[in-house]
């Protein structure tokens, strides 16, 4: 099975992918096994959201959410679809950084591309690489505590866009230096 199996691009910012409903299980999965960093956001007026810290980014997923803030429920053409600039995030799982996609998918078994992923910056770490920096990431680092933060507060597609774009200007470099020929 190959990554795109189980996770599609989203458009709603860069390094932002959308994970296939048949796929959510696995990812909760992986979730329970390497328990990632959460925060839990439950704002009046807004989704719930969790959100888990993962190398450049992170998991979040998105609840369904009966009231839609400024929408008349009596009248359909004033209440907004889901999953437009500043309309509030469709209910699913996304996973959110090229290197967070890498090492879920890698630790899933699901083929990667040897080059770079859609939109990926640069050219990729290999697995090895990436779970030795998710292991050395220390969970209690003020920098997780607001990467988690940040994350959490993606309730709409506008600060997903403005968040995803942050962690990618951000993000540490993936590519590892081929020392093979100094």
């Amino acid at each position: 099975m190959q990554w795109s199996d189980a996770f599609v691009t989203t458009g709603e910012g860069p390094g932002v992918f959308a994970v296939v409903p048949g796929h959510r299980h696995v990812v909760l999965d992986w979730i329970a096994r390497r328990r990632p960093p959460l925060v839990v956001a439950r704002e009046v007026g807004s989704p719930p959201v969790d959100a888990w810290v993962v190398l450049d980014g992170g998991i979040l997923r998105t609840h369904r959410h009966r009231r839609e803030p400024a929408c008349d429920h009596g009248a359909p053409e004033s209440c907004p679809p889901d999953g437009r600039d500043g309309v509030v995030l469709a209910p699913g799982m996304r996973v959110v950084g090229w290197a967070a996609l890498r090492l879920v998918a890698g630790d899933l078994d699901l083929g990667l591309p040897t080059g770079s992923l859609p939109g990926e910056p640069s050219v990729p770490a290999d697995l090895a690489s990436l779970r030795h920096r998710y292991t050395t990431t220390e969970p209690t680092d003020p920098g997780v505590a607001e990467q988690a933060e940040l994350l959490a507060s993606c309730t709409d597609v506008r600060m997903l866009r403005w968040v995803s774009t942050a962690l990618a200007a951000t993000a540490p470099p993936m590519a590892v230096a081929d020392l093979r020929g100094v």
